[in-house]
């Protein structure tokens, strides 16, 4: 089918099981017949943790040639990614090695590509798969930025905070003498990051609105390797709330890289603050900025892929404690004030940059 030779024969009834808070979708089958070169196949798939998306992706790629097998699940649907149409009741494979991969995602938050390739060129493997994070819509970042027109890192685009994103692979073999039962226990491909931030003010002033965006942001990631690419990042906005002394706000990402230099302010890893603060008589946006790359580098979140020139995530959580505190100072309200009102982050050598409106 249009130039990849394809085997599917039957497809699974499908069933969706809860155990101890673990989603589970199961292909059960039946028996193959006795003769020919291919056999029935069972798989079983665990998903951890939460989902915003009931879509399960089984993609198979025989190792020495083209023959391949693509379908997506939805609740008990199950389709052939080949024809579009739904597939019958029990599934066959061709003897052989495989690459196996199953996949789940937020299609709210992803665009998913590679999948057509993968059925109509040969040439195209499931190294190939890429799920991309949609953009912010232009509506959103209105409604966080609140009327602002400072775009700090312009170079960057807004993109939407990253839903649920699941993925394994195995490589496998499929033959008369084995089992043909193949395991599936999906692992987040996102990184769910904290971030605390130490905002005080002097007397008389309040803090009405506080939103973030933090730059260095991977826009993409290879399913199969997990690798998300330095020259494919984007930046993220969101708000923060105020909880006990400190700000602070939990968002999901791919990843997040950092600047080599701890003195940019623009580029990776530069948290930028819009913070609106009130007076008596006055409000005042402000724009404070810290380069958090060591921060970023002392929390060992990311690694480089082996024989490939991205990295990828190394841990699926992480807490951020912004160093320092920011201060916004009652010297912001004055008339024909001179100071910006925004005490230094730091007492010392660290990089801070600030900008009032």
């Amino acid at each position: 089918m249009k130039g990849v030779q394809m085997h599917i024969h039957l497809l699974a009834t499908l069933f969706a099981a809860t155990l101890l808070g673990t989603s589970c979708v199961m292909l059960d089958l039946g028996a193959a017949d006795e003769g020919g070169d291919e056999c029935m196949i069972d798989f079983s798939v665990t998903r951890q943790g939460s989902s915003t998306s009931d879509t399960v992706y089984l993609a198979m790629n025989r190792v020495t040639d083209a023959i391949r097998y693509l379908y997506r699940i939805n609740g008990s649907q199950i389709y052939d990614m080949s024809t579009g149409e739904a597939a019958p009741d029990t599934l066959t494979a061709i003897y052989g090695n495989y690459m196996m991969m199953a996949y789940s995602c937020d299609l709210d938050s992803f665009d998913l590509s590679g999948q057509s390739d993968y059925l109509s060129d040969e040439s195209s493997t499931l190294r190939d798969f890429t799920a991309t994070v949609k953009d912010m819509e232009d509506s959103e970042i209105e409604e966080l930025r609140e009327g602002s027109l400072v775009n700090f890192n312009s170079s960057y685009r807004y993109l939407s905070t990253a839903g649920g994103l699941y993925c394994t692979s195995s490589r496998n073999e499929v033959s008369s003498s084995a089992s043909n039962v193949y395991t599936f226990d999906l692992q987040p491909q996102f990184l769910t990051v904290t971030f605390n931030l130490d905002l005080q003010t002097e007397s008389g002033v309040s803090i009405d609105n506080v939103v973030a965006e933090i730059s260095g942001v991977p826009a993409s990631v290879k399913l199969l390797s997990g690798e998300t690419s330095i020259d494919d990042l984007g930046k993220v906005l969101f708000r923060m709330q105020k909880s006990g002394s400190v700000y602070t706000a939990t968002l999901r990402v791919l990843g997040l890289y950092y600047s080599d230099s701890y003195a940019y302010y623009s580029g990776p890893g530069i948290l930028r603050l819009t913070v609106t603060a009130s007076s008596s008589t006055k409000t005042r946006i402000l724009h404070p900025a810290i380069n958090i790359s060591q921060t970023i580098s002392d929390a060992l979140l990311m690694q480089k892929v082996q024989s490939a020139d991205g990295y990828m995530i190394i841990k699926t959580s992480a807490t951020l404690d912004v160093p320092g505190t920011l201060i916004i100072g009652a010297d912001t309200f004055a008339q024909n004030s001179g100071t910006e009102g925004v005490a230094e982050w730091f007492d010392s050598d660290d990089y801070v940059d600030v900008v009032v409106e």
